[in-house]
């Protein structure tokens, strides 16, 4: 789980909604999460203090210019119905695909 993704990372500029997670450049947050992440990145953290909204973090943590503990944020996501187990076996098998 990669909880330490900055503004950078995060390309909101056009219509679709695209990330980078390593090495390769940008690619494409598929829909509905591109929206939540394109809500998310205008009003980042529940807290939506000064230094949330200042913070170079995608996900902030508790604590200012800190980033959201990878744990809490699995926690999250797994309390909010999304499959982690299913989630990560179809990033490996993407992964594999595209691997020379």
């Amino acid at each position: 789980m990669r909880a330490a993704l900055t503004m950078n990372d995060l390309d909101i500029s056009s219509e679709e909604v695209r990330i980078t997670l390593g090495p390769h450049g940008p690619v494409p947050v598929p829909e509905p999460f591109g929206h939540v992440l394109r809500e998310h990145a205008t009003n980042r953290g529940p807290r939506n203090i000064t230094a949330d909204q200042s913070s170079p973090w995608i996900f902030t943590g508790n604590r200012p210019g800190q980033h959201i503990h990878p744990t809490y944020l699995m926690n999250q996501l797994a309390g909010n119905g999304i499959h982690l187990l299913g989630t990560r076996l179809a990033a490996m098998r993407a992964g594999r695909r595209t691997a020379p």
